[in-house]
């Protein structure tokens, strides 16, 4: 697993992070750690693109839970976007899709933060 951050244009306040590989047992603690820390009074939002992601256990879900209550808590948020195939079906089925606002392309999810 990777994840690369870099700054949005217009959007001081927010984060877009590009997720690869694999969030499994071995990863989601880093990647919940990296998440929740990329959280702050000054980068309140972030929007995860999935495009590349090729698999995610329980506790990958588990972390993202972890990073939205993180961005909740200085009245930030977390945005999905890119979600493909067996993760989308996956996160629609345990409804994670209706509490994390999730978009089909990364133009969809920037427009959120206007």
């Amino acid at each position: 697993m990777e994840i690369v951050s870099g700054p949005i244009d217009g959007h001081p306040d927010a984060l877009l992070v590009k997720v690869t590989g694999e969030v499994d047992s071995t990863t989601s603690e880093r990647f919940r750690e990296e998440l929740v820390a990329l959280v702050s009074e000054d980068v309140r939002h972030l929007i995860l693109d999935f495009g590349d992601v090729t698999y995610i256990n329980s506790s990958g879900l588990g972390a993202l839970v972890a990073a939205y209550k993180r961005a909740r808590s200085v009245d930030g948020s977390l945005i999905l976007c890119r979600v493909r195939g067996t993760i989308a079906a996956v996160m629609s089925l345990i409804r994670l899709d209706k509490m994390i606002d999730t978009h089909d392309s990364l133009e969809a999810a920037l427009a959120t933060l206007a």
